[in-house]
This record gives C-alpha cells, structure tokens and sequence, in this order.
C-alpha cells in the first residue's frame, strides 16, 4: 500500500482536485459556512493544526480552557477554543469506521505505541500526546467543554482521493463514504483557508501548531 508523505501531498494535489473538486459539489459539501454565529465565548482562539505534532495540538487545547479556569476563574461557557482539521489531521475529523475500513492509520504512518498502525481515531477519546495517554484532551472530551472542531471540505476531497487512488478505490465514493462519517459535533468547512480568514475578520486570536 502507497504510504502518504509531504512530497507526496502536495505532488498530487493538483491531480486529485482536477478529478474530484473540480466536479459539482453536493448542497451538503457548503455546511458550516456560518460557524463562527455559534460561537459565544468572550475568550476565542483559533488553534491552526494541519500537522499531529505528537498530539500538541490538543494539549494546547485542552491548556486554554484549563488556564482560563485555573488562573482567571473563566468558566468554560465563557471560552471557545476552534481546532482544525485539514493537511495532516483531516483524517482526525472522522469516525473510527472509516479508519478501520480505509486503514487509514497505515496510510499516514501513524502507528501506537507498539508500532502497529492505528484503526481508530487515536484523537477521538484517547490521544497520545508527549508520550502521554490524555483523555481530558480528546476530541469528545474537549466538545464537552465548549469546543469547536472544524474539517476542512477541501482537503477532505484532496485526501480521501489520494487514498483511494493508492488503494484502488472510486475517490468519488471514498469522498462521499468519508463524509457522511465525519465523527458527530465536528462542523464541516468548505476550506480552511476561508475558516480562518473569517475567523481573524471576527477578531479571533489565531495560534499556529
């Protein structure tokens, strides 16, 4: 199986969207234009994470809220922390079904502790972060304080097509399967590039991971 790589990525991006993006898109693929009118925290922060980074990304996220409670007494309701999921964390953004079925762990090289490939989502209820098993920071633990995750429909499209191409699959049925199991409360964008744009237009502090 063809393993994905940053050459990779970006050498075959420009094929993938001539194939796939460049074709119509279903009404589905514009949900989430409106995040931010969800948002009602009066702390908000865009935590910018198109790279794992062994899992930081969440610990930042997790640290926001839990300093904000700790030195500041802000409650929770009070802050919104965004995440994205888009280059190398799209994948982050969907249920453990797909990395099952897409062993999408292999096509990343992203491996446990044991050096075997994930076929879960390692970030949905137990990531791994500084060599660390961190619950309190999972996707699901961190929604139910408030935050807010964000996929990035481009690069699902961009992805979904290079792991169907290197596994011999339909890119237009792994794009449509993909999307319809993104993992529950996470908001489907139509690009990052606009997500954040919209986000420093609404005054939204911005950290790069």
């Amino acid at each position: 199986m063809s393993m994905i790589s940053r050459r990779s990525l970006f050498a075959t991006a420009t094929v993938v969207l001539g194939a796939i993006v460049l074709a119509p898109r279903p009404a589905a693929a514009q949900d989430g234009k409106n995040w931010i009118a969800t948002l009602h925290g009066t702390h908000r922060m865009l935590f910018d994470a198109p790279a794992t980074a062994n899992g930081v990304p969440l610990v930042h996220l997790m640290n926001y809220y839990d300093t904000y409670n700790s030195a500041f007494k802000v409650a929770d309701k009070d802050i919104d922390g965004i995440l994205t999921f888009y280059g190398f964390t799209t994948f982050h953004g969907l249920t453990d079904a797909m990395w099952s079925k897409y062993n999408i762990g292999a096509f990343l090289k992203e491996n446990d502790a044991k050096g075997v490939p994930f076929t879960a989502n390692p970030w949905r209820a137990a990531p791994t972060a500084l060599g660390m098993v961190l619950p309190p920071a999972s996707i699901e633990a961190m929604q139910k304080r408030g935050a807010t995750f964000l996929l990035c429909n481009n690069a699902l499209q961009i992805l979904s097509g290079m792991l169907a191409n290197a596994q011999g699959l339909d890119p237009k049925a792994v794009y449509a399967d993909m999307k319809a199991h993104i993992l529950p409360g996470v908001t489907l964008v139509p690009g990052m590039v606009i997500a954040v744009d919209q986000a420093q237009r609404a005054g939204i502090s911005y950290h790069r991971q």
